[in-house]
């Protein structure tokens, strides 16, 4: 499947904000900068991580599962994956303050 990839790196993010929006109110979408500021962070060191691992032959990605959208030789779906990453993990933490 083409786009199966990006479908679950979505569906992870959709899965995020509704686990947000209804179990802690909304809190982390509050601290919209400190977000922000993490994923530029992420995705500048996943930009050149990356692309050089790929380039050295480290690992690859199945191009049948994606959209064929990259950046350099990084699929577009990674970048979506690190802002899940960084939401699932701001999540945790959250709602482990809230307990």
């Amino acid at each position: 499947m083409a786009y199966e990839y990006l479908f679950i790196t979505f569906g992870i993010l959709i899965i995020a904000f509704l686990v947000d929006r209804f179990a802690l109110g909304g809190r982390i979408f509050k601290k919209w900068k400190a977000l922000l500021f993490t994923y530029v962070f992420g995705f500048i060191l996943v930009l050149i991580w990356d692309n050089l691992a790929i380039a050295r032959g480290h690992w690859w990605y199945n191009n049948q599962c994606l959209t064929g959208i990259k950046m350099g030789f990084v699929p577009i779906e990674t970048f979506i994956l690190l802002a899940d990453f960084i939401l699932v993990s701001v999540l945790a933490w959250e709602y482990k303050n809230k307990i």
